[in-house]
């Protein structure tokens, strides 16, 4: 064999390896990103499976004629309606505050949620007596009362403390 015939065998080879090298990183960062992906299906997975089982909680406390438009609460009653928006802050932050992954649950399911709830004149009640005392949702008050006013108006039309 020839210094030319052993050049091109040796440039084969090189290339022949840094095909191989380059498809392996390829391979590699394919699954690195699948496994990113999977590791974020899974955590909103079990975020969503935290606020529903609340949620629960919540709705099993209160009268199957909650969605009665002249349903009088009891004290009792007002109380869990209270913690419900303390839930939906919950959510709203964890969503909004704690990882971009998360904010799709919040932008599609929760808040359409939290229209629903808008509409209930008690729910509203209860939240406009909540922005009114002395809340502070940890120094986020002032961001989640934009937010919830945004879906006010979206859901009633009006604002929400007129």
């Amino acid at each position: 064999m020839t210094d030319t015939t052993y050049a091109a065998i040796s440039s084969i080879s090189t290339a022949i390896t840094a095909f191989i090298s380059m498809t392996a990183l390829f391979i590699a960062l394919r699954a690195a990103r699948s496994a990113n992906e999977s590791a974020k299906t899974g955590r909103c997975v079990d975020v969503h499976s935290r606020f529903q089982n609340e949620i629960r909680a919540i709705q099993r406390s209160l009268p199957w004629h909650v969605n009665d438009p002249n349903w009088q609460p009891t004290p009792e009653q007002t109380r869990t309606i209270a913690l419900y928006w303390y839930l939906v802050f919950d959510e709203w932050f964890t969503c909004t505050r704690l990882g971009s992954d998360l904010r799709p649950l919040w932008e599609k399911h929760y808040s359409e949620a939290v229209k629903a709830a808008l509409r209930l004149p008690q729910f509203k009640l209860s939240i406009e007596g909540i922005f009114r005392g002395s809340m502070s949702f940890f120094g986020y008050g002032n961001e989640f009362r934009v937010e919830i006013e945004r879906l006010c108006r979206e859901a009633t039309g009006r604002k929400l403390i007129p």
